[in-house]
């Protein structure tokens, strides 16, 4: 069963023809987690790493990552654990929850290769519950392109995704298959034996610059 649903920009609906834009494999470029559970601080895994140390520990309290050529995270333990992604330039970047219900877990980070030449990063995190971003530079700028949260409230209702919840929503991380970036769901706790309901697909709209979101039930 097959439900196409349109264009999801900012919760509005863009009528517009959909141009393919092929997408290669996504490749892991590094990781952050929150570490509360042990000592405090941002425990991260990228190039390069400018941050100060949190309580004299291991792990980071405020700092710049930078996880390649393109992609930077500014993050600051003390205020939270909410990061932004983007550019060196702190006004430049998109905000990325790194949620308590992430803690002891990891948020992988991904390029999305393609042939438009695009700068497209996927960001993961899986728990009890799970997150995807996928976020985006365009015309110098970065966006946030795709929230599975916001997917999760628009298809499945309020506080479906929420941490722990019996049959909430959780998604995998992201694949890739020709011109749609591909993000399998199911449910809590079964979707850890692989039961999963169906898929969104997401296709590049050149006239729109957005994506577009088609939901596939399996």
């Amino acid at each position: 069963m097959k439900k196409i649903l349109g264009i999801l920009s900012a919760f509005m609906i863009l009528n517009s023809n959909v141009n393919a834009m092929e997408f290669s494999e996504p490749i892991e470029i590094g990781k952050i987690a929150a570490s509360n559970q042990s000592g405090g601080g941002f425990w991260i895994d990228a190039l390069d790493n400018s941050g100060t140390f949190w309580n004299s520990g291991e792990n980071f309290d405020k700092g710049i990552a930078r996880f390649d050529d393109s992609l930077f995270c500014h993050y600051n333990y003390s205020e939270g654990l909410d990061v932004r992604f983007g550019s060196e330039n702190l006004s430049n970047t998109v905000i990325v929850p790194i949620e308590s219900y992430t803690v002891g877990a990891t948020n992988f980070i991904s390029k999305i290769p393609n042939d438009e030449q695009i700068p497209i990063y996927v960001i993961y995190a899986l728990r009890n519950n799970s997150h995807v971003t996928i976020i985006g530079k365009l015309n110098g700028q970065w966006i946030k392109f795709i929230d599975s949260k916001d997917i999760s409230q628009k298809f499945f209702g309020d506080d479906s995704d929420e941490y722990n919840l019996m049959n909430g929503i959780m998604y995998q991380n992201v694949f890739v298959r020709g011109d749609s970036i591909v993000m399998i769901y199911g449910r809590f706790p079964t979707f850890y034996s692989d039961q999963i309901e169906g898929e969104f697909r997401f296709k590049w709209d050149e006239s729109a610059q957005w994506f577009s979101v088609e939901q596939v039930i399996y």
